[in-house]
């Protein structure tokens, strides 16, 4: 029994903790309930955190529905108001592809 209550507690503490957010990802939160809300900031850091994009990027939501979103952390500050199954592709120009087309321009992987 001590095991049971024990392997519980331990799931929710590394389980249903919760997920720090700057700022500056608010922005970038999706509308689901659980932690699919923070599939987009972990797909941006996973991509910054590799050196594939800057820290202010520019990305590309191809959503399920035909439409398109294109945000930027220069330019948009509201939600984003989509949920991670809206989502059928998310395109990030990878920062030397994006300096090869538009320069120094492109060092945060979007031209300025």
């Amino acid at each position: 029994m001590k095991n049971k209550i024990l392997l519980f507690v331990s799931f929710c503490i590394l389980g249903c903790g919760s997920y720090k957010v700057t700022s500056e990802q608010k922005r970038f939160l999706l509308d689901d309930r659980n932690n699919d809300k923070y599939y987009l900031i972990q797909y941006i850091s996973e991509n910054q955190e590799s050196n594939q994009i800057g820290p202010k990027p520019t990305i590309i939501i191809y959503r399920t529905d035909g439409h398109t979103i294109v945000r930027s952390d220069n330019h948009f500050d509201k939600n984003i108001n989509l949920e991670k199954a809206d989502i059928k592709r998310i395109e990030i120009l990878p920062i030397k592809k994006s300096i090869s087309l538009y320069g120094s321009a492109g060092t945060n992987g979007k031209p300025n």
